[in-house]
């Protein structure tokens, strides 16, 4: 490479850093494998730092199943007969640092709720925690925001919601809109009601939650193959991560982010694909 090129190079990046949108990529790091063939909708990778393994969950159905995985992605069941079914008709599962357990939303009315693991990290009851419409709409995916030890939904226009539990019930709180595609205010200030529409309708309506400092909430583009990150203070999009195109991307469900590494279902091999 000549000395003009990397001169030429580094402008771009400065100005890339500039604009506060730098574009990074992804490489295969995991791979977990569903035994059997019921549930389409890969729902949420969850790790669980205590015991060290991986929870794989579907949504669309209380009677799919689960599978948990060591920390290298061998199943500790392959027998589909015996693994375990949700029970819960599922919208999010996350592990709650605070409570150090997992939790789970469920579709519409159903709530909230957790599931109990023994001594061995296998989960033994389900429980319903609170019943009722704790959520934006009927398909918010819930996860959790380890920076508020609180569970956060986006409604269908991606406005980021907390539900804050008091002696009353369940009471929502806006958070931020996140401004899709927008790294500045004035850029988002200027989108017609159409363009905007275009923008929603071509995201996953899962948003992931990172916990990296101005890059906390996370959306998938389908249409450029595109992880955008978004400022949990502003809303505006600072930085976003090229998806390989070989990847399968669904506009519903089948996205989740867990233990720094995104997950995307292969509904096909039914795998989940694990980058870094």
């Amino acid at each position: 490479m000549s000395i003009l090129t990397k001169i030429f190079y580094s402008l771009l990046l400065c100005i890339a850093f500039q604009f506060g949108v730098v574009a990074q990529s992804l490489t295969k790091t995991l791979q977990l494998t569903i035994p059997g063939n019921k549930g389409a909708n890969g729902g949420a990778v969850v790790w669980h730092p205590v015991y060290k393994k991986y929870f794989a969950y579907f949504f669309g159905n209380a009677n799919f199943p689960i599978t948990d995985f060591d920390e290298k992605g061998k199943p500790f069941i392959t027998d589909p007969e015996k693994l375990l079914i949700s029970g819960v008709d599922l919208r999010g599962v996350w592990y709650n640092t605070a409570k150090r357990r997992l939790e789970f939303n469920g579709y519409d009315v159903y709530g909230w709720g957790h599931y109990h693991t023994n001594n061995y990290g296998i989960i033994d009851s389900i429980y319903r925690d609170f019943a009722g419409m704790n959520q934006p709409y009927s398909n918010s995916i819930g996860v959790y925001n380890t920076d508020l030890n609180t569970v956060v939904f986006p409604s269908e226009d991606f406005i980021i919601y907390k539900y804050i539990v008091t002696n009353d019930g369940i009471v929502p709180e806006k958070l931020l809109a996140l401004q899709l595609g927008c790294a500045k205010q004035s850029d988002a200030d200027a989108l017609s009601d159409s363009e905007w529409q275009e923008r929603v309708n071509s995201r996953n309506k899962s948003v992931q939650y990172t916990g990296i400092p101005t890059r906390e909430y996370a959306i998938l583009n389908t249409e450029a193959y595109k992880i955008e990150l978004y400022n949990a203070k502003t809303g505006l999009l600072t930085n976003s991560i090229t998806v390989p195109e070989i990847v399968p991307l669904e506009s519903f469900f089948n996205f989740s982010y867990s233990n720094k590494i995104w997950w995307f279902f292969n509904k096909e091999a039914r795998t989940l694909l694990g980058y870094k």
